[in-house]
C-alpha cells in the first residue's frame, strides 16, 4: 500500500500533476481538497513570469515599455481626476475650485486632450469611458460613490493554477470573471470558453514553461473580453493605490499584480509563500480598503502548495499595504 502510494506520487510530480487534473471536471476542481505538495519538485524553480531579455533588469527598461511611460503618466494623472470626480460623491465636479481656477470637469477635459496628444489618437480607441456602476444594496449613487472611495471588492471566483507556471492563465482568468459575469467565451473566437489551457494558448498569452509575459496580459484582455488595459512597470506606491482604485472603483475591472519574492526568509514574502528560492508570480487584485492604502488579491497557487514550511498554506485571498505591493512588483509592475 505504501509503496503503491509512493509510485502515485512519482508520477503527479513528473507530470506536473496534469494526469490527476484532465480526469476531474471543474466543478470538482473548484471543490476538491488542495493537491499535494507533491506535485511540486522537491525545490520548486518559482517561474512564473517569463524571464527579461539578457542585459535587463527590470521591465521598465525594456524600449517598448519605456516608449509608453508617457501615454502612462497622462493617464495616471486623468485617472486622478476621475477617482476625484467619481469617488468622492461627485462634490465640486462642475464648480470652481477657487477663484480663477479651472473646475474638475475642465481639469479633466485638458487631462483627456493631453492623453489624446500623447497617443496621437481619440481617447475612445484608448479605453472606455467611466462606467461607476452604483451597487443594488446602496441607497443613491453618492452613498455607492463614498463607499467606493474607501473600499470596494469584486467577485473572486478562485482558481488553482494547474502547473507550476500557470499563474499567468489562473489570474487571467480570475480576473476576467471579476470583471465581467458574461465572459466565458472569448469576443476573438467564440468557440473559445475560459480556462487556463485555452487562455495559455499562442493567440492569448502564449504562456510557455518559462511562464507568462506580462506584456501578453493587456493583448489578451482585449481579444477575450475587450477590456483596455495596460501594463505599469516598476510601479510606486502612489501609482498603484490611484491604478487599483480607478481600475476597481471606477472602471469594476480586476488587475494583475507581477511580483518577484527573493530567496531568503530574510527577504519579504507574503502569503505564506515558499523562502527558499526566488519566486516570480502573477497574482490577481480584485479590491482594495483604506482608500487604496490595503490592496486585497487571490493567488492562484493556494491549493497546490499545501507545505511551505510557513504556518499556514498559502490562502485563496488575502491583502497587504500598497507600500508592500510596490516591493513586490519589482522588476515587474501591474497590468491595469
Amino acid at each position: 500500500m505504501f509503496s503503491s502510494r509512493r509510485r502515485r506520487r512519482q508520477r503527479t510530480t513528473t507530470g506536473l500533476g496534469l494526469a490527476v487534473l484532465s480526469a476531474v471536471t471543474i466543478a470538482a476542481l473548484l471543490a476538491a481538497a488542495p493537491a499535494s505538495a507533491a506535485d511540486e519538485p522537491a525545490t520548486p524553480e518559482g517561474r512564473g513570469i517569463a524571464p527579461l531579455p539578457s542585459g535587463y533588469e527590470s521591465l521598465g527598461d525594456l524600449p517598448s515599455v519605456q516608449a509608453e511611460k508617457p501615454l502612462n503618466d497622462a493617464l495616471d494623472a486623468l485617472h486622478a481626476l476621475y477617482a476625484e470626480k467619481y469617488l468622492a460623491g461627485g462634490a465640486g465636479a462642475a464648480t470652481a475650485q477657487a477663484d480663477g481656477e479651472p473646475s474638475l470637469d475642465e481639469r479633466i477635459a485638458a487631462a483627456r486632450a493631453e492623453v489624446e496628444r500623447v497617443a496621437g489618437r481619440p481617447y475612445s480607441e484608448i479605453e472606455p469611458e467611466p462606467d461607476f456602476s452604483t451597487d443594488a444594496s446602496t441607497t443613491s449613487d453618492s452613498d455607492a460613490q463614498v463607499m467606493a472611495a474607501t473600499q470596494k471588492a469584486l467577485p473572486v471566483r478562485h482558481s488553482t493554477q494547474r502547473t507550476s507556471y500557470y499563474c499567468g492563465p489562473a489570474s487571467v482568468a480570475m480576473a476576467i470573471r471579476a470583471s465581467c459575469s458574461a465572459c466565458e467565451r472569448s469576443r476573438y473566437n467564440s468557440s473559445d470558453t475560459i480556462s487556463q489551457t485555452t487562455l495559455a494558448a499562442s493567440r492569448y498569452l502564449a504562456t510557455t514553461s518559462s511562464g507568462t509575459s506580462m506584456s501578453r496580459i493587456p493583448l489578451t484582455l482585449k481579444r477575450w473580453a475587450g477590456f483596455a488595459s495596460r501594463l505599469v512597470s516598476s510601479p510606486s506606491a502612489a501609482s498603484i493605490k490611484s491604478g487599483v482604485v480607478n481600475s476597481i472603483g471606477v472602471y469594476n475591472r480586476a488587475v494583475v499584480y507581477g511580483t518577484r519574492e527573493l530567496a531568503g526568509a530574510g527577504n519579504p514574502h507574503y502569503n505564506y509563500h515558499y523562502t527558499t528560492f526566488t519566486i516570480d508570480h502573477l497574482i490577481m487584485g480584485y479590491g482594495y480598503s483604506g482608500s487604496g492604502d490595503r490592496l486585497a488579491y487571490a493567488d492562484p497557487v493556494a491549493g497546490r502548495w499545501t507545505n511551505t514550511g510557513q504556518s499556514s498554506a498559502p490562502r485563496k485571498t488575502n491583502a497587504m499595504r500598497n507600500t508592500s505591493m510596490r516591493i513586490f512588483t519589482q522588476p515587474w509592475g501591474v497590468v491595469l
